[in-house]
């Protein structure tokens, strides 16, 4: 299989063109976004399970999770019994009633010896098999790592993208985009095909995980 993902050059999927929530924010209800671009309604994006990881390598912090959060719960569409929060409690704390808050679920990872450090491919596997165990029908996941911002079109861009997932020679949808900045950004309908995995907020097929990474994460999953 091809390590080929589509990354969108547009300012409105960078993550740093989304607006930073202000203190007149404070008193709006964590309420998700309602959809109504009706050309993506129905699509199976709106019932993959997000999964956001978060404190696994000691990277992140909870204000850092919580503006994550707050761009997750904006995405028109979402539903928040898709959202789950994959931490570990020793590099960030109150992640569990953070995620309440919001009204996600979470799950804490700790490897067996505790002061041992979990690796990166470790921590992809626990998050693939937590969302294969909670959501076994879904036939996609997407992965947030925690300290992003995502644009208002975070689902739309995936849902609008995720036909090409039926090419067995394509592996994912990434709307990372190092590259994606206003002044160089103006094409909204243009997606790269590119060889290399950035990483970061991505959607898979489940049965790419299932069949073919599930018995290989060290060897193909060891670093970002």
């Amino acid at each position: 299989m091809f390590l080929i993902f589509y990354i969108l050059l547009c300012p409105s999927s960078s993550s740093a063109d989304t607006p930073f929530p202000t203190v007149s924010h404070r008193e709006m209800p964590l309420r998700p976004a309602i959809l109504t671009n009706h050309q993506i309604m129905g699509s199976a994006m709106f019932t993959t399970p997000i999964m956001v990881i978060a404190g696994t390598r000691g990277h992140t912090s909870l204000s850092d999770l919580t503006l994550t959060l707050q761009t997750v719960l904006g995405q028109p569409g979402v539903q928040n019994k898709y959202v789950v929060v994959v931490y570990d409690p020793r590099h960030i704390p109150d992640v569990f009633a953070l995620s309440r808050l919001f009204n996600f679920s979470s799950k804490a990872i700790v490897p067996q010896n505790f002061n041992d450090t979990m690796q990166y491919y470790e921590v992809m596997q626990v998050v693939f098999e937590t969302a294969h165990a909670a959501f076994p029908e879904s036939p996609y996941i997407t992965i947030v790592e925690a300290g992003l911002l995502l644009a208002p079109d975070f689902l739309a861009y995936t849902a609008s993208l995720l036909p090409l997932l039926h090419d067995p020679n394509i592996l994912g949808i990434s709307a990372w985009n190092p590259n994606g900045y206003l002044n160089v950004s103006t094409r909204p309908d243009l997606a790269y095909r590119v060889e290399d995995f950035p990483g970061m907020a991505f959607t898979l097929r489940m049965d790419t995980y299932l069949k073919e990474l599930r018995t290989k994460m060290k060897e193909c999953c060891n670093r970002r």
